[in-house]
């Protein structure tokens, strides 16, 4: 018997059967690579998402798939995106990409978290006239600040009308 099986590890050998290798698998999974601008901030909150550092080291990625965490998902406009979170809340967004061979990366994850729109009120007294003066700041973080006075001498700004017209 021992020549027997000797005789066939010959004969695989031979014929280009080599017992001791494993199959090559044929590409790898490509990587993604999420970054944003922001990823906190008040309602409604604009993302801008970058995924031009993902990359496929055998091929290339040929398509970015994004999922916001709202419900919005998007495949068509590339590594670099802009998203508007309407609503307060704690959204985990992701990226997959998709390579030249059809492989698909792990999702890469990004939480973003957005405060409802911030409104604050105050009262003061000036310490040489005695007037009394009060205000609101109503502020999405980013912009849209508008303050409301009745006295113009101890504001830290313009003055802006209900209407947010200046005063």
């Amino acid at each position: 018997y021992p020549l027997l099986i000797a005789g066939g590890l010959a004969l695989g050998y031979l014929s280009g059967c080599k017992p001791c290798e494993e199959p090559q698998p044929t590409g790898k999974k490509p990587v993604a690579d999420l970054v944003t601008d922001i990823n906190k901030g008040y309602s409604p909150l604009t993302v801008n998402f970058d995924g031009r550092g993902s990359y496929d080291s055998d091929g290339s990625v040929s398509k970015y798939v994004w999922e916001f965490g709202d419900g919005k998902k998007d495949s068509l406009l590339g590594a670099e995106v802009s998203h508007v979170y309407e609503g307060a809340g704690i959204y985990t967004a992701g990226l997959t990409v998709v390579d030249n061979e059809n492989k698909r990366s792990d999702k890469r994850l990004e939480n973003i978290f957005v405060d409802p729109e911030q409104i604050v009120f105050w009262s003061d007294r000036d310490a040489k006239t005695g007037e009394i003066y009060v205000g609101d700041l109503v502020s999405n973080g980013i912009n849209n600040t508008k303050r409301l006075t009745s006295n113009g001498v101890n504001d830290a700004g313009p003055s802006f009308s209900p209407d947010g017209k200046r005063i």
